[in-house]
């Protein structure tokens, strides 16, 4: 008979395995990626939380070379932007199916929709001197109230840092639309700022639909102390849109017929301040005093 010691062998290891060690790789250290501070009020990193957030860059905005808000929101999973007609018509945001006053619009978290009808027009809002968007999908009742039952839109301005520099860029397209961006930013561990000046001209796609729009922003940083921080903070917006004649309606009051060359004249100035500080390394509060 011939012996096979390997079966031996084999049935002997098979039997005694788990009296060698056997050594476990080690665990890699985690990654700490981008942090959002809609979803909850406080920093925290994205997707450790269970609501469905969506941040864009300045880096993907850049790369798309995106011009509106309402430009780089087309891109959120279960968002659809709605726009009346050309350049400058009102512009609405539905987060999953809700009502566009269901969205709450915050710049910098300071909630601006209008008290009219509790939604906000994206149709005039420049993408310029914002360093990212966060976008929360789902009902944030209980830290936004009424106004976010669809969800939270989060435009966070440029903080500068590093040594000033300065841009100022020319462009033009078709329909003679012309567009110039003058932008300064600049920032030590002391103080900072960013500051940025839009001009948007069209003549439209056809009579009675020319576009002008203004868009100014600024945001100023100071560091008292290492524990606190004082920020000041605007942006002012003014639009004017071609509207055409109505014909065959007179105003009610003079009994004259509409003016032909109408249009639709729209401001927006957000200024406020912030205050905040580092009590200990896990309590921070923030005060903001707004309009």
């Amino acid at each position: 008979m011939v012996r096979r010691p390997w079966k031996m062998t084999a049935l002997f290891l098979l039997l005694t395995g788990g009296a060698f060690p056997v050594r476990a790789q080690e665990p890699a250290e985690p990654e700490i990626g981008e942090v959002v501070v809609t979803a909850t009020r406080t920093p925290e990193p994205a997707g450790a939380g269970t609501k469905s957030v969506t941040v864009i860059t300045a880096e993907e905005i850049h790369s798309k070379q995106i011009q509106s808000v309402a430009e780089a929101l087309r891109g959120v999973p279960g968002a659809t932007i709605v726009q009346t007609g050309t350049l400058g018509g009102q512009t609405s945001t539905f987060l999953r199916g809700s009502n566009s006053n269901h969205t709450l619009f915050l710049i910098d978290g300071v909630p601006i929709n209008t008290p009219t009808d509790g939604a906000f027009d994206l149709a005039d809002l420049s993408i310029e001197n914002v360093e990212r968007i966060e976008v929360v999908r789902g009902p944030q009742s209980t830290l936004y109230g009424s106004s976010a039952m669809g969800g939270v839109v989060n435009v966070i301005t440029k903080r500068g840092a590093g040594p000033p520099s300065h841009r100022l860029s020319v462009g033009a397209g078709k329909h003679s639309t012309f567009r110039e961006v003058f932008a300064s930013a600049g920032g030590t561990e002391r103080a900072d700022y960013s500051i940025t000046a839009v001009r948007l001209d069209s003549q439209g796609r056809g009579e009675h639909d020319e576009y002008a729009n203004t868009n100014l922003s600024a945001r100023l940083g100071v560091k008292p102390t290492p524990t606190t921080r004082l920020e000041v903070f605007s942006r002012f917006v003014e639009a004017d849109k071609d509207l055409p004649p109505v014909l065959g309606r007179q105003d009610i009051s003079t009994g004259a017929a509409f003016d032909p060359d109408q249009n639709q004249q729209r401001e927006f100035l957000q200024v406020g301040t912030a205050w905040s500080q580092s009590l200990t390394p896990e309590w921070d509060y923030r005060l903001i005093l707004a309009r």
